[in-house]
């Protein structure tokens, strides 16, 4: 599970049978920002996480797991207005 916390901070957490846990995601997002994540299991636990961070003003950033946390592609541009 994702979540913001009061700090514009978005974190994971995820449970482990016997409880939640503070997962390894924690990154500074925009105030109000959403979180789309996607998953799969081919070669192992891959997740993509997707959020506006400020990069770009509202751009939406990407971050991977591959084993551990790191920044994926550039921030996607905002909409044109």
């Amino acid at each position: 599970m994702y979540h913001a916390t009061a700090d514009n901070t978005l974190v994971e957490r995820a449970y482990d049978g016997d409880g939640w846990y503070a997962g390894a995601f924690a990154q500074r997002a925009i105030p109000g920002t959403q979180a789309a994540v996607i998953a799969w299991t081919t070669d192992g636990t891959q997740l993509r996480v997707y959020f506006q961070n400020g990069t770009q003003a509202s751009g939406v950033s990407e971050w991977v797991w591959s084993g551990g946390w790191v920044k994926g592609a550039a921030a996607l541009p905002p909409a044109a207005q």
